[in-house]
């Protein structure tokens, strides 16, 4: 089951918590099932320009972690079904999982 979470890029945030500062409080040490497995997110770095955001998501393994690109609409529920569905794959460089909704 998705949490339940409002969107987070697209809102405005409160003067004293950053875009990157909700979506790591939102994503870091988020608990990810993928069938029978699970994983935690632990969130390495967050950039941002513009609209959009890329997120930097180690996965515990050092040869599995992903990059998510997101924009100004994407909402928390939107990430994490993206990480539930998506087979992180050992390579040595990280995944992109872009989460881009159409508006």
């Amino acid at each position: 089951m998705i949490d339940p979470v409002p969107p987070l890029v697209g809102v405005e945030a409160s003067s004293f918590q950053s875009l990157a500062d909700r979506w790591f409080e939102t994503l870091d040490h988020r608990q990810i099932d993928v069938g029978s497995r699970r994983w935690t997110a632990r969130v390495v770095g967050i950039h941002t320009e513009g609209n959009e955001a890329w997120i930097q998501i180690a996965t515990g393994r050092e040869d599995r972690n992903l990059v998510l690109h997101l924009s100004g609409w994407t909402t928390i529920d939107q990430v994490v079904a993206a990480m539930k569905t998506r087979e992180i794959e050992s390579t040595s460089y990280p995944q992109i999982i872009t989460v881009i909704p159409t508006v």
